[in-house]
């Protein structure tokens, strides 16, 4: 199993950010459509309560260089749907993904919660564990999807961050 902590910070309350995060449309499909170019990014279902907000999202990553032996194992249609709730009294979103290629054999799980560090400055804060029960490239595709979650955990930064300039001011 692998596991990673992921940190980025902003210039907002962290109402602000999950709020942009979990209920902005327009964000959601520039930042997964057009920003990191995913073939399908799609909400499947949300519910919102008073205490949490339950969403099931489709996602197609962009895969385009993918090694011979993954590739062998996930293919070229590989996929995952996040099943994820966020409580809103910890503010904290936990989420689990289940890819549409041996589902039984990966472990993918984590969360995402913020920290403020000042006065309308917050830190998000992203922890993903990652176990794959594959003979012989289990590791890499580990590795290469915690690669790939720092990878897109950078650009989704960058997005969100000129985003929120956009929306604040």
């Amino acid at each position: 199993m692998l596991s990673v902590r992921i940190q980025h910070e902003f210039d907002c309350d962290d109402d602000t950010l999950w709020q942009v995060c979990l209920f902005d449309e327009e964000y959601s499909r520039r930042l997964y459509l057009e920003t990191l170019r995913f073939p399908v990014w799609r909400l499947k279902e949300q519910r919102v309560t008073d205490t949490t907000v339950v969403r099931i999202v489709e996602i197609q990553p962009l895969l385009d260089d993918l090694s011979a032996p993954i590739r062998s194992v996930v293919g070229e249609r590989f996929g995952y749907i996040e099943h994820g709730t966020f409580d809103r009294a910890s503010k904290r979103y936990e989420f689990k993904m289940v890819p549409n290629v041996l589902p039984e054999k990966a472990n993918i799980t984590g969360s995402m919660y913020t920290e403020r560090i000042g006065d309308r400055r917050v830190r998000r804060v992203v922890e993903t564990r990652v176990e794959v029960n594959v003979f012989a490239v289990g590791r890499m595709i580990e590795k290469r999807t915690i690669d790939d979650a720092k990878a897109s955990h950078e650009k989704i930064a960058r997005f969100t961050r000129k985003y929120l300039a956009e929306k604040l001011t």
